[in-house]
């Protein structure tokens, strides 16, 4: 089969709307009998805006990145989840874990952009804050050593009360 006579199939696309790339593989495989790595690479194409079915064209015109208010005012309530299938349904081309660092951006206090949000990539990260003590190797010596010395202390007062 000729590389410009493959469609992409209806239904492939409404699995790639889902976030179900493997069922969007298996369709195509299914349905154009191609192999495995072509098959992949036409989703591939599909996923990334270029034209089904032509092999080096270059990418279409992509939908713009919306996040709507409905999911920003869940995120001001505290509902996550929510705020990501809202994000979802207005991008339905966006996958889950690019919909999460999305809504994470903005609880941040950071405006989701389209690069951003697809690199994971956020303007000022937080500081971390140690959790260990410099010097601290987090072995329990210390603590066999206090015990030691309270013990002792302990045998002391009760022979000098002898």
């Amino acid at each position: 089969m000729p590389p410009n006579s493959i469609q992409f199939p209806p239904e492939a696309a409404a699995a790639l709307a889902r976030g179900n790339v493997i069922e969007a593989v298996q369709i195509v495989r299914a349905s154009t009998g191609l192999p495995l790595k072509e098959a992949r690479d036409l989703v591939r194409a599909y996923a990334n805006g270029q034209q089904a079915g032509r092999r080096g064209a270059g990418a279409s015109a992509q939908a713009p990145f919306v996040f709507p208010p409905a999911a920003a005012a869940a995120v001001a309530r505290g509902e996550f989840v929510t705020a990501i299938a809202l994000l979802r349904e207005a991008n339905p081309r966006l996958d889950l874990k690019t919909a999460k660092e999305a809504v994470d951006q903005i609880r941040h206090g950071a405006a989701p952009v389209d690069g951003a949000a697809k690199t994971g990539v956020r303007p000022n990260p937080s500081p971390r804050v140690p959790t260990v003590v410099a010097g601290d190797r987090g072995s329990r010596g210390w603590l066999t050593l206090m015990l030691v010395v309270v013990f002792a202390i302990f045998l002391l007062w009760l022979l000098d009360g002898a």
